[in-house]
């Protein structure tokens, strides 16, 4: 079979057409609770042994009976999102709940009863009470208990040329109290700068410590006493958790979001792993400041923000970086720093992409590679998203190519390649990077299912049988299709 007939084939084998014969899916599903008569059983059993179109969806309607009899564990982000928003208590499953409604009311007809109205009506009155009173109180205070200690906190007064105020921001003891961090971009531009402390004294200073490929200025401080934060752990936290957020500590209200992405950049010979997270609000605000966990230990600070989605740099590591430079005067700050300025237009390009607005995307998403070559998730976006839907597949080609360099085994940047050179009609390259891709993750459904595909258009079929078999296990409706595509090109 020649490569250009591969759409063809994918098109005979995923889009079979339901027969006017066919039952609905009701009566499917009442085929596998076994709830049919022998007669409508027999006649169904018949017609399934010639539908391919029923086979399947008996398949899918199979699946999705297991999984609501047995339910998986919650992932993180879901849990999560469950516990702080719904119900305030840690589900371990779904549960299947079952009530038998015979006639609309009928099972519900003894709370009607006038002898149990004046126990709910107390009920509601007491419940409406204590959600006023509560509701309120979790607002302000989003369960970080303590919070971060007022006395970490420092002002920071930016000073032009000339000793005048030109603004000013906050920043948070750290390490043994001796430094007060703060985002590199809320200083820079200034001559001086006029620290602030808890108890109202105050420290000059015109030069201060950097880490650029962190975008953080480290200001030296004079103040022993001051009580240094307690900086979370690196590996303390992880995809799904709740993060909270406040710009200064006259902030009484804190920002709630989720963490979703943990990554780090690739290294280059000269570039250390520089964690990045990726923080999404769940109150449809900025996340912006100093993050937070649920015990009140620093997380992060935050580099950029647009909307709803922050990036910011962890603490965790801060003491062990290699990037710190100075002291230098404070009038010399790179303004913004780089990093700030490649993720900032990172993140508007994925605003943008989310949006479907494609010139901006590519526009924010070019801007930040230019910035920052190595900030692969953006380099990963531009080819998946803007060259893909431009039609530059030799330009997608190249954004995956330089991702490999850094992260050779990254098995969707090998999908995303293969696709690209699909497109292009090279059938070779296209199928190696499948062959590739599913060497790293077998149990990836799409890939595989992909890769049968690709050998049977290759004619290949001995290698197809032996994917599909290893999917069979675990997926048995794709399974089932693709061995019947097998069946019909060998009849071919």
């Amino acid at each position: 079979m020649a490569g250009e007939d591969w759409q063809k084939l994918i098109i005979q084998g995923l889009e079979q057409e339901k027969s006017q014969d066919c039952p609905d899916l009701n009566l499917l599903g009442q085929y596998l609770e076994g709830r049919l008569k022998p007669g409508e059983r027999h006649r169904l059993e018949s017609h399934l042994q010639n539908c391919l179109y029923c086979q399947n969806q008996l398949l899918e309607l199979k699946d999705l009976l297991h999984l609501v009899e047995h339910g998986p564990p919650l992932p993180a982000a879901w849990q999560q999102r469950w516990e702080q928003e719904v119900v305030g208590v840690k589900p371990s499953r779904w549960h299947r709940v079952s009530v038998a409604v015979r006639r609309f009311g009928e099972q519900l007809g003894h709370v009607g009863s006038s002898r149990w109205w004046p126990a709910v009506t107390v009920s509601m009155v007491i419940l409406a009470f204590l959600a006023g009173w509560y509701l309120p109180q979790l607002r302000r205070q989003p369960g970080v208990w303590p919070s971060i200690n007022p006395q970490s906190w420092v002002q920071i007064t930016l000073l032009d040329a000339q000793g005048q105020k030109r603004g000013t921001t906050f920043g948070i003891v750290i390490g043994s109290g001796a430094e007060v961090a703060v985002p590199l971009n809320q200083v820079a531009g200034a001559q001086a700068l006029e620290l602030t402390f808890f108890d109202l004294s105050v420290q000059h200073l015109d030069r201060l410590y950097t880490d650029e490929e962190r975008g953080l200025a480290l200001i030296p401080c004079d103040r022993k006493s001051c009580p240094a934060v307690s900086i979370a752990s690196p590996d303390s936290y992880r995809i799904g958790d709740q993060i909270f957020a406040a710009a200064s500590p006259q902030s009484h209200e804190w920002q709630a979001g989720i963490l979703v992405d943990n990554d780090a950049v690739a290294p280059t010979p000269t570039f250390q792993p520089i964690m990045v997270m990726q923080v999404v609000s769940l109150e449809e605000r900025r996340l912006q400041g100093f993050l937070l966990n649920a015990q009140g230990e620093l997380v992060g600070l935050t580099l950029s923000y647009q909307k709803t989605a922050s990036f910011a740099v962890p603490l965790g590591d801060v003491g062990k970086s290699r990037f710190r430079r100075g002291p230098i005067p404070v009038a010399q700050l790179p303004h913004p720093s780089h990093i700030a300025q490649a993720y900032d237009a990172y993140l508007k390009g994925l605003l943008a992409a989310d949006a479907n607005r494609l010139e901006d995307a590519g526009t924010h998403l070019q801007q930040a590679v230019a910035l920052k070559p190595e900030l692969l998730p953006a380099r990963f976006l531009l080819g998946a998203y803007y060259y893909r839907q431009k039609q530059d597949y030799a330009r997608e080609v190249a954004e995956y190519q330089k991702i490999l360099v850094h992260q050779p085994n990254h098995q969707q940047v090998h999908h995303h390649l293969a696709q690209a050179y699909l497109f292009q009609g090279l059938q070779d390259q296209a199928l190696q990077k499948l062959e590739q891709a599913y060497a790293l993750d077998t149990d990836n459904t799409v890939i595989a299912s992909e890769l049968a595909l690709a050998y049977i258009g290759a004619q290949k079929h001995e290698k197809a049988k032996t994917v599909i078999r290893d999917l069979q296990r675990s997926h048995p409706g794709p399974a089932l299709l693709l061995n019947n595509i097998i069946r019909q090109c060998q009849r071919q």
